[in-house]
């Protein structure tokens, strides 16, 4: 309009009105656009193009694509897997047992246990990039005098969205070898294999896992 201003005495009243009407469109135009969408994920990116409308008979004009605008997604129940590793010790340490001099004898084991481990985590997203929930774990022991599966259950620090780094800790369960048929350490044994049973025994754990989910 600015531009136009010092030609429009030239005009007609045809074309003047013309202008006016599209100046009031123009004006009362609220350029917005509503765009409802359900986020799947923890944190959302979202890519927009404006594609000129052919009606306009607009010459000269293409597409244009608005940088990225990402959308943090908080609240709700979030449940997700990570895979890690953890290191645990139980409460009462485990040992190795053996007969020596007509007598069971006793080592201790090992202090803690490396564990590869996979967790369901359960959380609520919060605003930020740390979230506190709780985790459910199963895993299976490297080595030592664990045997078969391993459980955990306990409070999880989940850091970062959409790619998380989860800290994990609390109570394990698993299965170790202790003396049967009711000998203890000391008593006379003339034979070289100890009997042994396996029973499920409490401990503790610290975990680290990687999560690539949604």
């Amino acid at each position: 309009m600015s531009e136009q201003a010092d030609g429009l005495k030239n005009w007609d009243i045809k074309d003047l009105m013309s202008v006016r009407y599209t100046y009031e469109e123009l004006k009362d135009h609220p350029f917005a656009y509503t765009y409802t969408f359900t986020p799947e994920q923890d944190e959302v990116k979202l890519n927009i193009t404006l594609t000129p409308n052919d009606s306009a008979q607009v010459k000269n004009v293409k597409k244009k694509a608005v940088a990225p605008i990402e959308f943090p997604v908080y609240g709700g129940i979030k449940v997700n897997a990570s895979v890690g590793i953890s290191f645990g010790g139980f409460f009462d340490r485990p040992q190795n047992y053996f007969s020596r001099d007509g007598q069971i004898r006793a080592e201790d084991g090992d202090a803690f246990l490396p564990i590869v481990t996979s967790f369901i985590h359960f959380y609520r997203q919060s605003q930020g990039s740390v979230s506190l929930g709780g985790s459910f774990g199963l895993g299976v022991a490297i080595g030592g005098e664990t045997t078969g599966q391993t459980y955990f259950i306990g409070p999880s620090l989940i850091l970062g969205k959409g790619q998380r780094v989860v800290i994990s800790t609390g109570i394990m369960g698993g299965r170790v070898q202790r003396l049967g048929q009711d000998f203890e350490v000391g008593d006379l044994f003339d034979e070289s294999n100890v009997p042994l049973r396996n029973v499920y025994e409490m401990g503790y754990f610290l975990g680290f896992s990687f999560n690539l989910g949604g």
